[in-house]
């Protein structure tokens, strides 16, 4: 009769440590899962801005943009940073300023950044890049020039990282990474 009294099994002190050790993990996993998400957020809208200047640069070069004749004056991306949560994809009218004038320039698209995303940092406040056919040559607000410019965004979720989109001002050639701040 002794032996009906085997005590096997788990009594409920083991099994709510069981439980408790499987919520931490999950907790730990979607958290990091969500810190993932942001940094992909902040490399996306680097990419995004990046992509918005090589369009510049190509647009400049085939000299049309959706079937348009081109403007004498190139294509542009502005940047402002009162304006930190958007940036402006521009037509230069060609009046030989080489820079964003927004009462004679055609605006071709504002463009939104991701929410929780935001310009931190430009070379040049206010920032106007325009690229000029044939070449395209590069003019920085207005300057020809073959320096380096850099334009860094902040995500408010992820303190950590900030995303870098560097522009080389003798070849044109554009990156966007993701840097530890």
């Amino acid at each position: 009769m002794d032996n009906l009294k085997n005590n096997s099994g788990f009594t409920v002190i083991e099994l709510l440590v069981t439980a408790a050790i499987f919520i931490i993990i999950f907790t730990v996993a979607i958290m990091d899962f969500r810190g993932g998400e942001n940094i992909n957020r902040l490399q996306l809208a680097a990419d995004q801005v990046a992509v918005a200047i090589r369009r510049a640069q190509t647009e400049s070069l085939s000299g049309s943009n959706k079937q348009e004749i081109a403007a004498a004056g190139g294509f542009g991306v502005y940047f402002d940073s009162n304006n930190n949560g958007q940036y402006v994809y521009f037509r230069d009218n060609g009046d030989g300023g080489n820079n964003f004038d927004p009462n004679t320039d055609t605006i071709i698209e504002t463009v939104s950044l991701p929410p929780n995303i935001t310009l931190n940092f430009l070379t040049e406040d206010p920032l106007s890049i325009v690229f000029t056919p044939p070449k395209p040559d590069i003019y920085i607000n207005g300057l020809s020039t073959s320096a380096d410019l850099n334009i860094i965004l902040f995500s408010s979720k992820n303190n950590a990282k900030q995303g870098n989109i560097s522009l080389n001002g003798f070849t044109g050639r554009v990156t966007a990474e993701i840097q530890d701040r």
